[in-house]
């Protein structure tokens, strides 16, 4: 079974290298969620062409649907003990809705059910992603561990804007898709790095 192993308060390069990897993973999320949330209406209308009414209703059916999802989690966290994979499954399952965003047009109805699907499998990451903070945290220090790796989300809200904001003055709008898609990817690739293998 593959689980997560919590470092020794001692081991400071493991510490480094956990902490490093975990504000890499907030980072990414934080770029994800910002530009779902500030830049899709605009790349959905000026890039694909939908109407006004339906990205905005795909926007929130997005963000009602995180909600739903992290409830979800909250369930299924309690019931599952391989947390990696689970978060890694659920931002791999988001990635593949974001690609056929990208790649589809004129699908009002199927726009609105695949922003609806990833805002379920997004918002299902954050229990167990917590958990996964809190098994890498070395002991005596979830509270610090748990600070540092957010500040992680939140540069990854200021930079993320900034980038996209400049991609889409270039007209590039289905670029802020793709990448976003990426920005989604990334971080289940991110959770391989601290996964060990044990009888």
């Amino acid at each position: 079974m593959q689980q997560f192993r919590q470092p020794d308060s001692t081991d400071g390069s493991l510490q480094a290298y956990g902490l490093a990897r975990l504000f890499s993973f907030f980072f990414l999320l934080g770029i994800c969620i910002s530009a779902i949330e500030k830049f899709f209406v605009a790349s959905l209308v000026n890039g694909h062409g939908y109407n006004l009414e339906i990205a905005n209703m795909s926007l929130t059916g997005f963000l009602f649907s995180t909600v739903a999802g992290v409830i979800a989690g909250g369930i299924l966290a309690d019931k599952i003990t391989n947390h990696d994979n689970f978060v890694g499954a659920m931002f791999c399952c988001a990635t593949l809705c974001l690609s056929l965003i990208a790649l589809m047009k004129n699908s009002e109805p199927g726009l609105v059910l695949l922003m609806i699907t990833c805002g379920m499998f997004i918002g299902a990451v954050s229990p167990s992603r917590d958990i996964l903070v809190t098994k890498l945290s070395p002991k005596g220090s979830h509270g610090r561990m748990f600070g540092i790796v957010s500040t992680g989300f939140n540069a990854g809200n200021i930079i993320g804007p900034v980038f996209f904001g400049w991609l889409m003055d270039r007209g590039s709008f289905n670029i802020v898709i793709w990448l976003t898609a990426l920005a989604t990817a990334l971080p289940a690739l991110l959770l391989k790095k601290f996964r060990r293998t044990s009888a």
